[in-house]
């Protein structure tokens, strides 16, 4: 079992492109949600059941999909308190242990090491809270001269777009070699970037106002007709994907709270909310999940502690993993899952870097396999 975002979109594409009358998705091992976030994004699915069995990240996930992501999930939390709370059994304890654990493990300890926890500190202030005296100290302590000229980091929308504004700022301007690996590292730190991801849910970036910025700066180009041509006809089929999944929403009289309060002008932001309402939330055993949508229209996916790595909270054995497998497959249901080996036919293979750690970067293959 690992983080599934970088592989996320690629699984479910494969799924959809292989049984593309799936309307649900059981995402049994849910861990952080990648998987189930990527399924709600698709038209085509109706319902994503999530289970997970560590109680505290359901916590998370429920307080996601009702509340959405608020201020007090961008707080910087410390060594010390991660280690009181990564147990908890609340969205607090949940967050620690999802964003602020090295390699989304809270087995293997804090996110950051001791010697660098505090420029980590440092850099949250400047790029999360914009906090100019963090920054003056940062300028300081590494000999560099980033300035907020005309506050234009400040007028950034968005955690990504600040980051990448510091990191560039940083590489330009540095006087001397710093510790390069771990400001290299700002592009993978999981807890940004995890951040970035669980804002996505509530908040759909503004697409048409960046192009709008664009389309002017063509303006005295003879290409700006030929390229947007191009993109409206994207935006499009977009809004006709956006139009037909509301629509696919409305005829639910489950939803029919949620589509009183529907303006036009919000599209975008009132699907994300509609979608984070698709999602059912377990707290069980993989063997007590209860599956009973049609067959022909249900998918369960699966990635569990892989064999001889990570430990299930309960302690998880294989040969009943494989025999739960079976049972539901004599059922007629079609069960993938994730791992590197497996006794299951491999259907496909997601090779891709391993950002762990600031020094290593290793090359990892991971497979996808079908009853």
């Amino acid at each position: 079992m690992g983080s599934k975002r970088k592989l996320a979109s690629r699984i479910i594409d494969h799924i959809l492109e292989e049984n593309q009358s799936t309307k649900y998705i059981y995402d049994v091992f849910g861990g952080g949600g990648a998987i189930s976030f990527e399924a709600m994004q698709r038209p085509q699915i109706k319902q994503v059941f999530y289970n997970e069995l560590n109680t505290g990240v359901v916590e998370l996930l429920k307080k996601i999909r009702d509340d959405g992501v608020t201020e007090e999930f961008y707080q910087w939390i410390d060594r010390e308190t991660f280690k009181k709370h990564k147990d908890d059994n609340t969205w607090f304890g949940g967050l620690c242990a999802v964003v602020w654990s090295f390699g989304n493990n809270k087995d293997k300890g804090y996110l950051y090491g001791k010697k660098i926890e505090e420029d980590k500190r440092l850099l949250h202030e400047i790029i999360v809270n914009k906090c100019k005296e963090s920054l003056e100290t940062f300028n300081k302590k590494y000999d560099v001269d980033i300035r907020l000229e005309n506050d234009t980091l400040l007028e950034n929308e968005g955690v990504q777009s600040r980051r990448l504004k510091v990191m560039k700022d940083v590489k330009a301007k540095s006087k001397k070699r710093i510790d390069i690996q771990h400001l290299e590292a700002l592009n993978h730190i999981e807890k940004l970037k995890r951040l970035q991801y669980l804002e996505s849910l509530n908040h759909t970036g503004n697409i048409q106002k960046r192009r709008i910025k664009v389309q002017s700066s063509l303006k005295k180009s003879g290409k700006e007709q030929q390229i947007f041509k191009h993109i409206d006809k994207c935006n499009m089929s977009k809004n006709l994907e956006y139009m037909q999944h509301l629509e696919n929403l409305k005829k639910s009289s489950k939803k029919a709270d949620i589509f009183k309060s529907i303006d036009k002008s919000s599209m975008s932001q009132q699907l994300e909310r509609v979608q984070l309402q698709q999602l059912e939330i377990s707290n069980l055993s993989y063997d007590e999940v209860t599956i009973s949508t049609p067959i022909k229209e249900t998918i369960i996916y699966l990635d569990p502690p892989y064999e001889n790595t990570a430990k299930y909270s309960k302690g998880i054995c294989h040969k009943e993993l494989y025999e739960w497998i079976d049972g539901l497959t004599r059922r007629g249901y079609k069960v993938y899952l994730s791992g590197y080996e497996s006794e299951l036919r491999c259907v496909e293979e997601f090779s891709h870097r391993s950002t762990l750690s600031a020094t290593a970067n290793n090359k990892v293959v991971e497979k996808l396999f079908v009853s």
